[in-house]
Parts: structure tokens; sequence; C-alpha cells
């Protein structure tokens, strides 16, 4: 079909962490969201004790990565965030709006390198420590 896939492989036999983001992921895929990585599915593959989640590949990689290269062409003391930021930052809260309030869901690893860029639109991605529940208790769980 010429469509490419970005596939995350999680080597964790029995991890709770790893059926918790496939549950997540599973929790997503019944409401998605523009400003959301698109999942195709979680996979658990019993016989190698690993699991794959499968979602949109995206061209733009993460937002760590394009500061840290805007940063460097610039240097330190002239970098100026890229004129795309407002918009971005603006798609990142409507994506943490939605997994809050409509799929009552915690995402617990918000850092630049959970966002990706593809086709100027800022995505969320890697629910590895996110909650179904829209309250913690306080601990990590």
């Amino acid at each position: 079909t010429g469509q490419w896939y970005a596939v995350k492989t999680n080597h964790r036999h029995h991890d709770p962490a790893d059926k918790r983001e496939r549950d997540l992921v599973d929790h997503i895929l019944m409401c998605p969201h523009p400003f959301i990585v698109q999942l195709f599915g979680a996979y658990y593959f019993d016989q190698r004790a690993n699991s794959s989640i499968i979602m949109e590949y995206c061209e733009g990689g993460d937002l760590h990565r394009r500061i840290e290269s805007l940063a460097a062409v610039a240097g330190e003391d002239d970098y100026r965030p890229p004129s795309e930021a407002m918009q971005w930052i603006g798609q990142i809260f409507l994506a943490l709006e939605h997994l809050h309030l409509k799929l009552q869901t915690l995402v617990r690893d918000l850092k630049p390198q959970n966002v990706v860029l593809t086709h100027g639109r800022a995505k969320l991605t890697d629910f590895g420590h996110g909650r179904i529940g829209a309250r913690a208790p306080g601990g990590f769980t």
C-alpha cells in the first residue's frame, strides 16, 4: 500500500507497565483525536514475551529533536522558538484536554520527546506512564 507505520516494541515480560500501556492504547482507540498519534492496535506475543504498539509514522520526528537541531544551528544565545510553537502548544493542550475530560485518562510523562510532528501538527505519543482514571492517589501506579 505504500503506507508507513511506526512500531514500538516492548521486551518487558509480565511488566505491569507494559500491560497498562496496551490497555491505555485500547482505551484511546475508542475515541481518537487529531492531536494524538493515530493508533492501530496493541498486541502481546506470549511466545516471544514481548508486545508491540502499531501507530502512524510521523515524519517530523519528535519535538525534542526539533528544538535541539534549531538550537544547534542558531547557537545558544540566538535560539528562538519555531514559528509554529504556539500552534503546537495549543494542539498539545487540546490532546491533553481530550484525554483527561473525554477519556478520563492521565498522561504522566509529558515531555518534548513524547510529542511528534507530522504535516504541521503536534501529536502526543507514548502512553507508557499513563493511567485510565482522571484521578490518581499521588503515588505512581
